[in-house]
């Protein structure tokens, strides 16, 4: 069966495996799209991400470090297809952010296209009323009573040729592109550079959204089709083979260059255990992090080396209340001091913060699965 489709009789609503978290088994909710081209929920990423190193993908094992932003396009869309089973599980997360005081990213509802009148000036009530008969008719129940969701090629847009996705990719802060598109922006110089943010993304190549895909090719077949012979012509005469060497990403904390030792065995090491960047997500902060002083929300703000240098506009992970008037000052690193030789750590500050020192390092590999707590920084007793 090629999938596995949850069934909920109360709602009326047939959700397909593909759009299922595969961490809590649920509709995708503000969903995150890995480097990998996987998919997860945004706090299932989050949960999962490994505070002391780098996080791999629960499904391809694939690893990376940087927290992608929500990809709002899919979000909607989401939203769209499967309305009732989304406002639930709207309900279910906010309840469970209430009680931790920590909140996602709030998405503001896209406003709908509204043709304007022949004068030019702003839609009369006829045309506001056609907006929303528009609407209203992309919900037809069938002879099931089941709902069916008419999405259209307007969802689908690529970012950068405004035409339907083909092979589409989704870039660090979330907004989704044509695989070939991608390519002449990579070409174009060192890092790939948003169009619609201008925020370059700090990862490697990305590799294609296979969900998205498949979407695609469900729905618009000819079109899909048609595009893609087309752009994977002109792929083939690029350097796309340098680009896609260049998927590893970011920063290693493995300390590949010193002996293989990891880096909590590396004196030269300055790991923000806990700590992410607010920014461009990297997690956890290697090298110099920067703390805001005026964000009163507990779990902080914080920012990396190359995010403080290069200031955006870009908010919180969490939907802290942060503005460019805010101060920030330079966040002191937790010393580790460690005795190769004999495989002892004296952990000091971190002991206090919840990282156990008697941890064998073989266990390591598995302690990711548990992932770290719901904060984005654990470490603010060092600040």
């Amino acid at each position: 069966m090629e999938g596995v489709a949850m069934k909920n009789a109360e709602l009326h609503e047939e959700i397909s495996d593909k759009f299922l978290c595969c961490v809590c088994l649920e509709l995708l909710y503000k969903p995150i799209v890995l480097s990998c081209g996987h998919l997860s929920c945004f706090w299932c990423v989050h949960k999962s991400m490994n505070e002391l190193r780098e996080s791999h993908c629960p499904i391809c094992r694939d690893p990376y470090v940087h927290f992608p932003a929500v990809c709002q396009k899919l979000h909607f869309l989401l939203k769209k297809i499967y309305p009732l089973t989304h406002h639930k599980r709207e309900e279910q997360v906010l309840k469970e952010e209430q009680e931790l005081d920590c909140f996602s990213p709030q998405i503001d509802e896209p406003k709908p296209k509204v043709e304007s009148s022949c004068s030019g000036g702003s839609p009369n009530v006829s045309d506001e009323r056609k907006v929303e008969e528009r609407l209203l008719s992309s919900e037809e129940p069938n002879e099931n009573n089941k709902v069916i969701k008419q999405i259209s090629k307007d969802d689908l847009l690529c970012s950068a040729c405004k035409e339907l996705l083909v092979r589409p990719v989704v870039l660090n802060c979330g907004h989704v592109y044509c695989e070939g598109c991608v390519v002449d922006m990579f070409q174009e110089g060192e890092k790939i550079k948003c169009q619609e943010c201008h925020i370059s993304d700090p990862r490697g190549f990305p590799k294609v959204c296979l969900v998205l895909e498949q979407l695609l090719e469900e729905n618009f077949p000819e079109e899909y089709n048609s595009r893609r012979s087309g752009i994977q012509k002109s792929i083939a005469h690029t350097s796309k083979r340098n680009i896609q060497s260049s998927h590893k990403e970011g920063p290693s904390l493995s300390g590949e260059n010193n002996n293989d030792l990891p880096w909590w065995a590396n004196p030269a090491s300055n790991v923000h255990i806990g700590a992410g960047c607010d920014c461009c997500g990297v997690y956890p902060i290697i090298g110099e992090r920067y703390r805001c002083k005026d964000c009163k929300e507990e779990i902080g703000y914080d920012l990396c080396k190359d995010c403080y240098e290069t200031p955006s506009k870009v908010p919180g992970r969490f939907n802290q209340q942060h503005t460019p008037e805010h101060r920030l000052e330079l966040a002191q690193v937790p010393q580790v001091l460690v005795n190769i030789e004999s495989i002892g750590f004296l952990l000091g500050p971190m002991v206090s913060e919840g990282v156990s020192g008697e941890e064998d390092s073989d266990d390591d590999d598995d302690s990711e699965e548990a992932g770290p707590p719901d904060s984005n920084e654990v470490s603010s007793s060092a600040d």
